[in-house]
């Protein structure tokens, strides 16, 4: 998933530049793509809380990039040095939705429900049979007590990993917010 936003973030960057090179006519379309690489940010990675982020969010962005893709198709090149950047604008346009479609894709395969209930009950039966077989002294349960909150540490991290958008562990945000901070200059 970082490698993923890392990417968007240099095509986004690479966009803005082709863009630069097309000429000032494009100035309002490179101001939109700002404003658009913001509201995106603060839409999966919100600094309210209580604010719903993450996939939800992410989904929700297909209106913005059709708006500038339709400034961007309004455009007209008047020399061949400007047509090849305006194609390579919405090439790289589209790769930027390609990733972000991809990253979406990713998001949503969850790990299995039957996964999750059968790796419990198989280390609830180890602990159980711990439990059973090893003689009842202080040494025995400290030693339990470390390797359970050791398994469901390792199971949070799992379901943490599992969802990068959501939750306490997120994928970075830091090259996009990057990328908006290079946009226009």
């Amino acid at each position: 998933m970082n490698t993923g936003i890392a990417q968007a973030g240099a095509k986004i960057l690479l966009f803005d530049h082709m863009l630069a090179d097309y000429g000032p006519e494009t100035k309002d379309v490179r101001e939109q793509l700002r404003q658009i690489v913001e509201s995106s940010i603060e839409r999966v990675w919100p600094e309210e809380k209580g604010k719903t982020g993450g996939l939800r969010a992410a989904e929700s962005l297909d209106d913005a990039g059709k708006l500038y893709k339709a400034k961007l198709r309004e455009l007209v090149p008047t020399n061949d040095f400007q047509k090849s950047r305006l194609a390579q604008a919405l090439q790289i346009s589209d790769d930027v939705l390609q990733t972000r479609l991809l990253l979406t894709e990713r998001q949503q395969t969850n790990l299995p429900a039957t996964f999750i209930v059968v790796l419990v009950f198989w280390l609830t039966g180890l602990f159980i049979s711990f439990g059973l077989f090893a003689p009842p002294n202080g040494m025995v349960l400290a030693v339990l007590l470390i390797c359970a909150l050791s398994v469901s540490s390792a199971i949070f991290l799992i379901l943490e990993m599992n969802r990068p958008l959501d939750g306490f562990i997120k994928a970075s945000n830091a090259p996009l917010r990057k990328a908006v901070e290079l946009i226009g200059k």
